[in-house]
């Protein structure tokens, strides 16, 4: 597994840096339907499979050959969720005694999976600004946590003496369904969708389809048993990797700058890369880590790059641990400031075998090498030509299908090499001429993190102006987060949350009263995606964001209704705002 990791950022880079023309970068989000297993039951029983809700997401790199047909490849991720409903006469099991229905139903570990994914892109244009895409993407999928683990339980029904499956005495079980693991293999799947593509901005595009996918084997070929009326039946029980699902992606296509803009900050090219060393305390490296971080582009500040480390973390009680953060990142800001976000991955060393996220059974594998999935999200400065400061939070998705904690902070302190000399600051005027008016369909757009708010916890928002060249008027707002919900017996716990909006700004200003009014739907993840909540969500508050691009900030009161009623909270924003 530890190669397919490797091997999915290296592919990444190199496509990002060897392939021209025009390209675009798609991070999509999909709840699904997981294809129901497969039961095959020849007793009496009633054995059924219910809809369970899940998720897919991914991030794809696009290269159009032309007008219509393109080409691309990425890295996905997400979870198959799975369970069985159990029905039968209590009379048919153990004493006979009993009167009326068993009906139970039974929780398996929810499948999460990574892989690496290749794209075919046919695009229809409708008129100038919308067009139908149909695309297909095969797809090599790793089962992380059910590589070593097999699945399934066993049961018995009213008996004199209790079942216990350690004691032959009560063997065989009334009901039992073995499910062996996965091994160290890649599953290939298929998927097609059909989706239609909206242009926000001559780079920002949002897109909305369906997707279909197949999985060509079943994830697990699992036995089925029910031993009821004194007969023993086995039949079959075979999880499955396909699924329905939704798509909702946001598209950003990298355009080229016009040439009078490009002769005023022509500056002498010296086709270095910029390089950092730096050591990070906490973040991807999880405790004192020492990393390298470069540009994939000479001359520049921002645009994509990539970062190695090794961390060390000392444990008086499992050994110390040794990390490897590995992942490809993304920084918008040429000068001082910048916003930064990336995907990568941390490979953790324990030699006892411990896990750093869960506690594990005696009986459960305990591997020396384990890994979790990160996005992160951040804020670089460039104090000098040579020091670099880094701020950033990581949502981190670990093993048997959990997230980890939302607020996972990190604090690096670095030297920077070849730090590109940027071209001076136009005069007042001049600047406002070039860069600061909008040519047509140039919408004022913003990403950036919030805590509180919409989803009551932690979440990266992508925020758009609905009418070019102006700082006011009506917008929206999406992103995805980790927030508090609560069940009905008022117990709280945090889940997967989408906060989205629509917003409306007064004054065209660097500040502004913005309001709005959304929904946030939310899912617990403990064990897959269940138990939805919806959340009706209202904003009053104060933004504050530049002329042209930089830093946004924004505070805000935000009552909510949901299951539970009403009730209300705070919110507070940093990000990165840009046209």
């Amino acid at each position: 597994m530890s190669k397919l990791k490797i091997l999915t950022l290296v592919l990444i880079l190199l496509t990002a840096q060897l392939v021209r023309g025009q390209k675009s970068l798609e991070f999509r989000f999909t709840p699904k339907i997981s294809q129901k297993p497969e039961i095959e039951n020849p007793s009496p029983a009633r054995i059924t499979a219910p809809t369970q809700i899940a998720y897919d997401m991914g991030v794809t790199f696009t290269h159009m050959l032309n007008q219509k047909w393109g080409v691309g490849g990425g890295i996905t991720l997400g979870s198959t969720v799975y369970r069985m409903d159990f029905s039968a006469p209590s009379s048919a099991f153990g004493t006979k005694q009993d009167k009326g229905n068993l009906d139970i139903g039974y929780y398996f570990y929810p499948y999460k999976y990574q892989g690496i994914t290749a794209r075919g892109l046919r695009n229809f244009a409708l008129n100038k600004r919308t067009s139908l895409r149909i695309l297909a993407e095969p797809s090599l999928m790793y089962y992380s946590y059910s590589e070593d683990n097999f699945d399934g339980f066993t049961d018995g029904f009213n008996r004199a003496v209790p079942y216990d499956p350690e004691n032959p005495a009560t063997l065989p079980a009334d009901l039992l369904v073995d499910i062996p693991g996965t091994g160290h293999r890649l599953d290939l799947y298929l998927a097609a969708g059909l989706g239609i593509e909206r242009k926000l901005s001559p780079s920002s595009s949002f897109v909305i389809g369906v997707r279909k996918s197949f999985g060509l084997r079943p994830i697990g070929a699992g036995i089925l048993q029910v031993q009821m009326n004194d007969k023993l039946y086995t039949g079959k029980f075979n999880t499955r990797a396909g699924f329905f699902g939704v798509d909702l992606a946001y598209k950003y296509s990298f355009q080229k700058k016009p040439e009078s803009v490009k002769q005023l900050q022509m500056v002498p090219a010296t086709g270095k890369y910029q390089r950092v060393v730096y050591g990070e305390l906490q973040g991807a490296g999880m405790g004192y880590s020492l990393n390298y971080d470069m540009r994939l582009k000479p001359d520049r500040k921002d645009g994509f790059g990539f970062r190695a480390g090794l961390g060390w973390e000392p444990d008086e009680y499992s050994g110390n641990w040794t990390t490897l953060p590995l992942g490809i990142n993304y920084v918008l800001g040429k000068r001082k400031h910048g916003f930064e976000m990336g995907l990568g991955v941390t490979f953790f060393h324990n030699a006892s075998g411990a896990n750093y996220f869960i506690d594990l059974y005696d009986d459960e594998p305990h591997p020396k090498i384990t890994s979790a999935e990160l996005f992160t999200i951040g804020y670089r400065y460039q104090v000098s030509p040579k020091l670099l400061l880094r701020a950033t939070n990581s949502f981190m998705y670990t093993g048997k299908g959990y997230f980890y904690t939302p607020l996972w902070e990190g604090l690096s302190f670095g030297y920077t090499f070849n730090t590109p000399k940027l071209p001076p600051r136009l005069p007042k005027l001049t600047t406002e001429k070039v860069l600061d008016e909008p040519a047509p369909g140039r919408y004022r757009k913003a990403i950036f993190v919030e805590g509180g708010g919409n989803v009551f916890g932690l979440s990266a928002n992508f925020d758009m102006r609905l009418r070019p060249g102006r700082n006011d008027g009506p917008g929206f707002r999406a992103g995805v987060g980790y927030g508090a919900v609560l069940y009905e017996d008022d117990y709280r716990y945090f889940g997967l949350a989408i906060p989205l909006s629509y917003n409306y700004i007064f004054r065209n200003e660097r500040s502004g009263i913005e309001t709005g009014l959304g929904v946030t739907p939310s899912f617990a993840t403990g064990n897959g995606i269940s138990n939805p909540s919806l959340a009706v969500v209202a904003n009053l508050g104060y933004r504050l964001q530049p002329l042209r691009e930089g830093l946004i900030v924004r505070a805000t009161y935000s009552p909510a209704y949901d299951n539970r009623g009403f009730r209300s909270g705070l919110g507070v924003s940093f990000g990165y705002s840009f046209r």
